[in-house]
């Protein structure tokens, strides 16, 4: 026979209490220590080239687990077309006042000046927001205001300066599943409390 598990007779203390637990289990899961993946958005270079791609950054930790970015387009005489992965670049981040980013290639390459000033050097992309990185995702314009916050160069001349764009999230699908879960326990614990008044 089955058995029914109900509520004490306070059933409205009980289905707010159900409530609370949902919402702060999903709290738990999805809002803390969540990897977001961050897509850049209409990111410009003054010569027209552009910047597309993603990352994936733990702002809790201050952690990029994985980045894929391609710089293309404008004076590709100079400014090749390269893509930034974890297997080719290294990163380096800073964390105040805003969020810095700081993509530099592993290997070295013609800088595009002629003799004596033609070395070898590393490709960097800078990116700077224009405020923090957070779990909950959202959408950050990058921070275009000076020649150190966005910019592709060779360490760090010559160079492109970005003229603009943003980084878009989106959640992960195991956070997005996390708190759908989180929500429909909302419903049915106020379900249950209406109905038991």
């Amino acid at each position: 026979m089955p058995i029914a598990v109900t509520c004490p007779s306070i059933s409205r203390r009980c289905g707010w209490f159900l409530a609370r637990l949902s919402l702060l289990l999903t709290m738990g899961v999805s809002g803390f220590g969540a990897p977001v993946t961050w897509y850049l958005q209409n990111v410009t270079f003054a010569d027209g080239g552009d910047v597309t791609g993603s990352l994936v950054f733990e702002a809790s930790a201050g952690v990029l687990t994985s980045w894929n970015i391609t710089t293309g387009g404008g004076n590709t005489a100079v400014f090749f077309p390269f893509t930034f992965t974890p297997a080719n670049s290294s990163i380096g981040l800073t964390t105040l006042p805003s969020r810095f980013f700081s993509f530099s290639s592993n290997q070295k390459f013609p800088n595009g000046y002629p003799p004596p000033d033609n070395f070898n050097e590393d490709l960097i992309l800078r990116m700077t927001t224009g405020s923090q990185l957070t779990d909950q995702g959202g959408t950050i314009a990058l921070d275009v205001s000076n020649i150190n916050n966005s910019v592709e160069c060779f360490n760090c001349a010559p160079y492109r300066l970005i003229t603009g764009g943003a980084l878009s999230s989106v959640p992960e699908v195991s956070n997005l599943f996390s708190a759908s879960i989180g929500l429909l326990g909302i419903g049915i614990a106020s379900l249950y409390a209406r109905r038991r008044l």
